[in-house]
């Protein structure tokens, strides 16, 4: 019995319809944000292209889940990536439906890989290493000392630091002074400044009225007007921690790990209070800040262990 080889795919144009819905579908979305979702999509509708599939009028259930065969086997994507970017398509299509451009969306019940986070593995600065950073960074350009105290004492993401205006850190409520800005998902925030990271916000402003806090000095003694860089601030980050001692190599993110775990755990924070403070919507995003949950010297084992010793 003779087979029928199967005929190679035609490349396919994506078509306008379909990127007009990927425009709308990018534009509820700010900053890198919108930058992952936009990678995402690129990677999709250049899978469904190649596999000549247009977006909108021929992918089906099965098509999906091939692609997040795709990004697991072919591009060595993590389980986590996986469902991440699969997330991603779900969402489009989701959105694709209720503006009617699509019937069903074809993504609605695909199927996401399991992936797993091992919390012991997540780095974070200890409190002793906290402070000893905090007191590392101090010997830096006031910007830095600002930066990591406003990302370590208030949890501020990398890119809410650097969008900090003077006039933000103005104004005072009920005696304490506070910050005012716009987070994640454009939603607006008001938090107080603890008194180490407001001395060394005023530091940083050195007397100026409005325009970016963190700023970039040109040389020793001369500042300028760039406002300091992401990539500065893990710069910053790196010297504290060379400076300091610490072999730990860890990106801006995780200090507000650092923030949340030690608040947690030394800081008589309830997850509900530091829920509100991280300002997330799901408790369960705020657990996995959490890495008291996963400390290897509160296992269970060595309470369990030591059952048995005593038994045997």
């Amino acid at each position: 019995m003779s087979t029928v080889p199967l005929t190679p795919a035609r490349p396919v144009e994506i078509s306008a319809e379909t990127r007009l819905a990927a425009r709308g579908f990018l534009i509820r979305y700010t900053g890198r944000t919108r930058e992952l979702y936009d990678l995402a999509l690129r990677l999709f509708f250049d899978w469904c292209a190649e596999e000549g599939l247009e977006p909108l009028r021929d992918v089906t259930r099965m098509d999906v889940e091939a692609y997040g065969r795709h990004l697991e086997e072919v591009r060595g994507n993590s389980p986590a990536t996986v469902s991440q970017r699969l997330t991603i398509v779900r969402g489009f299509y989701k959105l694709a439906e209720i503006d009617e451009r699509i019937r069903r969306s074809p993504a609605a019940h695909i199927k996401l890989p399991k992936s797993w986070r091992d919390g012991a593995r997540t780095k974070y600065l200890t409190l002793v290493e906290a402070m000893l950073v905090l007191r590392a960074v101090d010997e830096q350009h006031p910007a830095a000392a600002a930066v990591i105290h406003m990302m370590m004492t208030m949890g501020l993401r990398v890119s809410e630091a650097l969008a900090v205006q003077v006039e933000d850190f103005r104004d005072v409520v009920n005696g304490m002074r506070v910050l005012r800005g716009v987070g994640k998902g454009d939603k607006p925030f008001t938090m107080p400044i603890p008194p180490e990271a407001l001395q060394r916000m005023e530091r940083a402003a050195g007397g100026r009225a409005t325009g970016h806090l963190l700023l970039q000095p040109e040389c020793e003694y001369e500042w300028g007007g760039t406002p300091l860089s992401r990539a500065a601030v893990q710069t910053v980050l790196t010297n504290a921690l060379r400076a300091a001692g610490l072999p730990k190599r860890i990106t801006p993110h995780a200090l507000r790990h650092t923030y949340a775990t030690n608040g947690l755990a030394h800081g008589n924070v309830t997850l509900e209070q530091m829920q509100r403070a991280l300002r997330h919507a799901d408790p369960r995003t705020t657990m996995g800040y959490d890495h008291t949950r996963e400390n290897l010297a509160k296992h269970a084992n060595h309470q369990v262990g030591a059952m048995f010793a005593i038994a045997g």
